[in-house]
């Protein structure tokens, strides 16, 4: 099973953790901060997509240079 992951600056900006649970799954951490909570103070639907695709750009793992290896996610929120 693969451990690496990818390194990028934005998701060090969010100070995001990860952990494979295994093949196909893995767990990103978030610590919250008021920086990504919306104005009535529920974290802004720009930062749970940001996790989604985060999420996704690892699942496969890193790539040379730890880069990643695949196009992230196409999705729609509500």
């Amino acid at each position: 099973m693969k451990t690496e992951f990818v390194v990028c600056a934005f998701d060090k900006f969010l100070k995001c953790k990860y952990k494979r649970i295994s093949e196909t799954n893995l767990k990103v951490l978030l610590p919250m901060q008021r920086l990504y909570l919306n104005s009535i103070g529920i974290v802004h639907g720009g930062i749970i997509c940001s996790l989604a695709d985060i999420a996704m750009g690892n699942l496969f793992g890193a790539g040379e240079n730890n880069k990643q290896k695949v196009v992230t996610v196409d999705m729609k929120t509500t």
